[in-house]
């Protein structure tokens, strides 16, 4: 009874502070220099930690671990506090869509002039149609079989590739619906 509408209330609290989030982050998004915020900085630890780290992505409610477990720690150029929203809107949507208690595993590696961050979580994955015509997009909401309680903005991923294409960067997913999906980030070395 009383857990149930706590949690209720606290993920409505989250719903509604994604949105805010993500307009005041899209505000910022108009801001076409980019180049003014960029530094060199180490994406795994000073991007991807500090996200890990957080009490809601570490004690979140669907009791999802999530593994960091990087040998390496690329050196980029970028904007730290940009590149955080990208790392926590993956990570969260990692847990949102992802099956209760399974891991969500993040990758970190450099090859070829660029360093690949990833995501991926088992759950209810995506089709290839939606990958390829309406994820990425505005407003866009993918309705899956499974997620149907899950709110969002549809502003998250849009928001994510802006940000990745402002770094000149690459941003995909692949899936296996019904089984997994995993979202890439791909940013040229420093």
């Amino acid at each position: 009874g009383q857990r149930k509408i706590v949690e209720t209330i606290l993920r409505n609290c989250e719903y509604l502070e994604d949105i805010i989030r993500s307009y005041i982050d899209l505000s910022k998004m108009e801001i076409d220099d980019l180049g003014a915020f960029q530094r060199e900085i180490r994406f795994g630890s000073e991007v991807v930690r500090p996200v890990v780290e957080t009490p809601e992505v570490k004690e979140n409610l669907k009791r999802m671990p999530v593994r960091a477990a990087f040998t390496e720690d690329p050196r980029i150029a970028g904007d730290p506090e940009l590149l955080k929203i990208v790392v926590r809107n993956l990570v969260s949507n990692a847990v949102k869509y992802g099956a209760e208690g399974t891991p969500v595993d993040l990758g970190l590696v450099s090859r070829d002039g660029e360093m690949v961050f990833s995501v991926r979580n088992e759950g209810v994955g995506i089709s290839a149609e939606d990958i390829r015509t309406r994820l990425f997009n505005k407003f866009e909401r993918l309705k899956q079989k499974g997620t149907e309680g899950v709110k969002g903005s549809g502003l998250g991923l849009y928001i994510c590739k802006k940000i990745v294409e402002k770094h000149r960067g690459r941003i995909w997913a692949e899936s296996e619906p019904g089984r997994w999906a995993a979202f890439f980030v791909a940013l040229p070395l420093a």
